[in-house]
């Protein structure tokens, strides 16, 4: 097992990395998966956590999201928390 160092989050909310892996996540790792039904709970999807592709959507996900987000909705995210 290699040693992983730990997501910098820079200016991502808590509150948008939660949502993003509640909501955005479950559908992405489908994709990945090759089983994209359309959504879901994340509880109800099988996670190969050997898959390092998983893994980096998992830590990095989040991140690479927010660099899309327009300002305005970036307030509202901050605004949450």
């Amino acid at each position: 097992m290699t040693a992983r160092t730990r997501t910098h989050y820079g200016d991502v909310p808590d509150a948008y990395r939660r949502w993003w892996l509640e909501n955005a996540y479950p559908i992405k790792a489908a994709q990945i998966g090759g089983d994209d039904d359309g959504g879901g709970s994340i509880l109800e999807r099988r996670e190969d956590r050997s898959d390092p592709r998983l893994q980096r959507l998992r830590d990095f996900g989040a991140c690479w999201s927010w660099w899309s987000v327009p300002d305005d909705e970036r307030s509202e995210w901050r605004a949450l928390g």
